[in-house]
C-alpha cells in the first residue's frame, strides 16, 4: 500500500464504505471524526441510539467489513487510512468550507466558525 498513490488508496477503501446503509456510513463517520480516548463508548452508544442508529447491529457490521475494530478496553479503533477518508469524505461534502460540514474534529476549524458567526451578529 506504501507504493499506491493515496488518492488510490481511498477509492479502494471508499468501496467498503459505499456498501454500507445510511445508519452505519453516520456511525462509521462519527467514528472517523470524533473517535478520541476521551469519549467512552457508551457515550456514543446512548448518542446513536437517540439518533435512531441501532448502534449494535451498525458496530457489527463496520467490525465484519473490517472497517473499525474493539480494542481489548472495549473501546473503538480504526485505522489512520480509514479515518482519513472519513475525513476527506465530511470535507468534500463542506465544498472546502467548515462552515458547511456536518461534523467538525478541528477545533481551530470550530473557533474560526464561532468567531465568524459573532462578528455577523454584531
Amino acid at each position: 500500500m506504501k507504493n499506491v498513490p493515496l488518492e488510490e488508496v481511498f477509492e479502494i477503501l471508499k468501496i467498503s464504505y459505499d456498501g454500507l446503509d445510511w445508519r452505519e456510513k453516520e456511525i462509521f463517520l462519527d467514528i472517523a471524526c470524533f473517535q478520541t480516548d476521551e469519549m467512552p463508548r457508551k457515550y456514543a452508544d446512548y448518542l446513536w441510539e437517540a439518533r435512531y442508529l441501532y448502534p449494535k447491529s451498525g458496530v457489527k457490521v463496520l467490525i465484519n467489513k473490517s472497517l473499525i475494530k474493539i480494542d481489548s478496553n472495549g473501546d473503538f479503533w480504526i485505522h489512520d487510512q480509514l479515518r482519513d477518508m472519513g475525513r476527506e469524505i465530511i470535507q468534500s461534502k463542506g465544498d472546502g468550507r467548515p462552515e458547511r460540514r456536518t461534523r467538525l474534529w478541528d477545533p481551530e476549524d470550530g473557533l474560526k466558525i464561532v468567531l465568524q458567526k459573532q462578528v455577523m451578529s454584531y
